[in-house]
This record gives C-alpha cells, structure tokens and sequence, in this order.
C-alpha cells in the first residue's frame, strides 16, 4: 500500500529550515555546555546554564500560546529565528559569562514562541490520519541535526575559535528566518481581521488551563511524560560530569557519544513513522529504554557500552517526546492548540527546571553512579503509569463531554 505524503509543499520549507536551525543550535548547546564547565569546571554552573535555557518555558509559555493562537504562525516563526540569531551573534563581543547568560536567556525566551507556533503551524497543515507521521518525519529531521550537531562541535570545538561556531549558529537561524518568509500562510480570519471579538487574555488562559482539569487522557500524558522529562533533566545535568570524571573522555569522544544519543533519536522518529510501535504505548517504551539507558551507564563503566546505552535513551526520549505531542494533538481541539502545546511546555519545562536544581544539588553529595540507578528506577516505575492509554482523536474525547 503506498503512503500518503506527508511533508507537503505547506510544509516543505518549515523543513528546510528547522533542519539548518537545528544543526545550528546543536551545536551552540554542545559547544556552550563544555565552554561553560570548562570555564567554570562547576557542574552549578551547568545547572545554572540549563536553568536560564528552561525558566523561560515555565514562566512565559501560557502567554505564549495564547498569543500564537491570536497571530499569523509565519510571522512568529520568521521573527523569532531573527531575534535568536541576533542574540547569539552578541555572544561575539562579550567575554563574561554573565553577560552570555543573559543572551542565551534572550534567546530561550524568544524560542517559547517559537516552538507553539511551528507546532501549530504543522497541526493545521496536516490531517489527523498522518499527524503522528508528520511529527515523525519533523522529528527525524531533527535529531538528525543533534547527530550532526555534537559530532561537529566536538571535532570544531578546540581546533577553531569559539567566534567562528557563534558565527555558524547565527548564521543558521538567519537562514532559517528567510524559509519562513516561503511558508503559505494560515490565518484565523475570525480572531485576526477582527481583534475586538478576541476573548480575554485571562479567559484565554482560563481556557487553556481548564482542559487539565476536564480530560482525564491530558491529564494522564501531561503526568508520565512530565515525570520521564524530570528524570531527563536530572541525566543531563550528569551526563556531562560522568563522561569527563569517571569515563575521563575527550571532547572528541564526549562529541561523539551525544552524536550516538541523536542518532538514537533520528531511529526512534524513524520507528514511529514505519508504524513500528503504537502511538499509545510510546511513553511505556519510552521510559523503559530511557532506564536501560541509567542502569548501563551506572553498571558498565565501559565507553563502548556507554554508545549503546545512549542510542537506546535516544530512542526512548523520541517515543517520549514525539508520543506525548502528537497525543495532546489529537486530544486538543485545533482553535486552542497553541494554549494547550504551550502548557505542555510549561509543564515540561517547571519539571526541567526542578530536575536542574536538584540535579546540581544531588550530583555533588552522592556522585554520579548512584544517581544513574535512581534514576533507572524512577523512569522504570514512571512509564508504568502509560499502560492502557488511549490514542483517539480530539472527536472522540468531545462525545464524552
């Protein structure tokens, strides 16, 4: 039987895009992660980076959903990637690592809108029977980027001035801007071309709000995938002080092993486009493959191990990430997706934040090792919680209303 397309030429150039966006971006946060430690040599300091790279999601994502909903996609699209590639661009004539927090914290907050607005975008340019599809074939393309990005960074990263990767990266997302600029676009007449019958601000967020608390199938994807992203949070506050103090890597071998974890990612976006796993049990095999991944890294101290037991996480953190997405989807109805992405987002990301915190606090009293085991456990018994999740669409969740 021959498959339906589904990178239509609505979304062709959102693809061209995200993927030289993405190579970019993988390789500023590889590059800026050891310039940071290296720097510092505090792993607090780590956690203060993912912290000022997550806060924005918790603080401005409600807001930024709401917006999203109110606005024309392409235009956020087209001026966040120009806004972020500025940002990094300034990185160039600052040498202060406060000063470079700042920036990076301009550009995380920039990319809370973002993210809604690509996601949106790709719901209204798809049917419902390709969505998990489309959403696979956007997340190959990008952890493809994170295979590339790493892999790149930590060849680039010792042999060329820091100036020339900031260069690159901002190069990327100016590139990225332009491809918008080619996107159809797709309007909501009814709260565009007349603002004043616009709800609300605070009925808006009322709205956005209220479906955690009237469907229970939200509530349920909102609950595991935010307990496996805490558990994600805390891993990669270990992860980078792991392979420097117990693996003692190079740069050149730590580049490769988050080059291994994106290609774990690209195969499990691969696997969920050939229909090789349903979209209900993603998060129950996402979790398990995510503990597999712990308890490898915990029990065998062995570099070639440590290479499968990321592809293995990549492949569980896909099922995550891409199953919880197309999820809320299908489960949301389209005039309210952005409120409701971007909820998932705040959540996600008050989870990440705390993982941070307690994460860098967690490391430096019991070590990396008996980290790892506690987080295989708590991934393990988290993914439990998925069993029997549904997977219909967002007209069946309204017949029971």
């Amino acid at each position: 039987m021959r498959r339906k397309a589904v990178l239509t030429p609505e979304l062709l150039p959102l693809v061209i895009g995200q993927f030289i966006s993405s190579w970019g971006e993988w390789i500023f946060d590889f590059f800026i992660l050891i310039y940071i430690y290296d720097k510092t040599t505090s792993p607090m300091m780590v956690a203060l980076l993912t912290i000022v790279q997550v806060a924005p999601n918790v603080a401005l994502s409600p807001a930024a959903g709401i917006y999203v909903d109110w606005h024309e996609r392409t235009r956020i699209l087209f001026l966040t990637d120009l806004i972020r590639g500025a940002a990094i661009l300034g990185i160039l004539f600052f040498d202060n690592i406060a000063v470079i927090f700042w920036l990076i914290l301009l550009k995380s907050t920039v990319s809370v809108f973002f993210d809604p607005a690509r996601i949106s975008y790709i719901t209204e340019a798809s049917d419902e029977a390709s969505l998990l599809t489309t959403n696979s074939a956007f997340s190959f393309i990008y952890t493809s980027t994170m295979a590339l990005g790493p892999l790149t960074a930590g060849f680039l990263y010792g042999r060329f001035r820091m100036e020339w990767l900031v260069l690159f990266v901002a190069l990327t997302y100016f590139i990225s801007a332009a491809t918008s600029l080619k996107l159809p676009k797709a309007v909501k007449e009814n709260q565009n071309e007349f603002p004043d019958a616009r709800p609300s601000f605070i009925s808006e967020l009322k709205n956005g709000l209220s479906y955690l608390g009237r469907d229970r199938r939200i509530q349920r994807v909102f609950l595991v995938s935010a307990g496996l992203i805490f558990a994600i949070g805390v891993f990669n506050i270990v992860e980078m002080t792991y392979c420097q103090s117990v693996l003692n890597l190079t740069d050149e071998q730590i580049g490769f092993l988050y080059s291994c974890d994106g290609v774990g990612l690209a195969l499990g976006a691969w696997l969920i486009g050939m229909n090789r796993i349903r979209l209900k049990n993603t998060l129950l095999f996402g979790g398990i493959l995510l503990a597999i991944n712990f308890f490898a890294l915990a029990v065998f101290r062995n570099y070639i191990v440590v290479i499968i037991g990321n592809l293995t996480g990549g492949i569980g953190n896909t099922f995550i990430l891409t199953g919880s997405q197309t999820l809320v989807q299908l489960f949301s109805p389209k005039e309210d997706i952005g409120k409701i992405i971007s909820l998932r987002y705040t959540v996600h990301g008050l989870f990440s934040l705390i993982a941070s915190f307690l994460g860098g606090i967690a490391l430096s009293r019991v070590g990396s090792v008996p980290l790892l085991i506690f987080l295989g456990i708590l991934a393990a018994g988290i993914s439990l919680l998925s069993v029997g999740m549904d997977g219909t669409g967002h007209d069946a969740v309204a017949a029971d209303f």
